[in-house]
């Protein structure tokens, strides 16, 4: 039963493009794949709260402006928070400028470690590879076949970006409240 559905999944995972940056050979049955594992998180309950964010994030499926104005003509791709580009995935990891204080240390902690621990730099990657580093480090040699993680540097990307994802997220989302906040205000008047 296991080999049927190793099998499936590896098969099927290939023919969604929302699944690119996921890993779907790590997958094994019985086993915590390594976004969601939580055994070397110093913070399990925190840990737990930002796997969903980082979740969608891999499988394509968090709400970012790009994917809200491709389902209603009254929206615009624009980033809301920079209004400098469209917000995907990419510029909210990588490019936005309102949350590069947010991320700068996060990045600057995974580049630390990575030269520490590989002699390889997060800044000198390609934007592609830098993103799936942050999304699903155990697929990095598919973009960078000359990157190989052993597993405990792969814990700790995972960690590092797991936690990045979700300060990201949480103050993307604050900041879009308080948006919206203002907005009611000035209605209101």
């Amino acid at each position: 039963m296991d080999s049927y559905w190793i099998q499936r999944i590896t098969h099927d995972c290939r023919f969604y493009s929302s699944l690119n940056h996921l890993n779907c050979e790590a997958f094994l049955p019985r086993n915590c794949y390594p976004i969601i594992d939580l055994k070397y998180d110093n913070n399990p309950s925190k840990g737990a709260l930002s796997i969903g964010i980082k979740l969608k994030l891999v499988t394509g499926t968090y709400m970012t402006q790009d994917k809200r104005a491709s389902f209603t003509k009254y929206e615009s791709p624009t980033c809301k928070l920079c209004d400098e580009g469209d917000e995907d995935i990419e510029h909210l990891l990588l490019k936005c400028k309102i949350l590069e204080n947010i991320r700068h240390p996060f990045l600057k902690q995974l580049d630390d470690f990575l030269i520490r621990e590989t002699t390889i730099s997060f800044y000198n990657m390609t934007t592609d590879t830098r993103l799936q580093l942050i999304l699903d480090c155990t697929k990095i040699n598919h973009r960078r076949p000359d990157i190989i993680l052993n597993k405990q540097v792969e814990q700790n990307c995972e960690l590092i970006s797991r936690k990045l994802c979700f300060a990201l997220h949480s103050i993307r989302a604050r900041t879009l409240n308080q948006q919206k906040e203002k907005k009611k205000v000035k209605l209101k008047r």
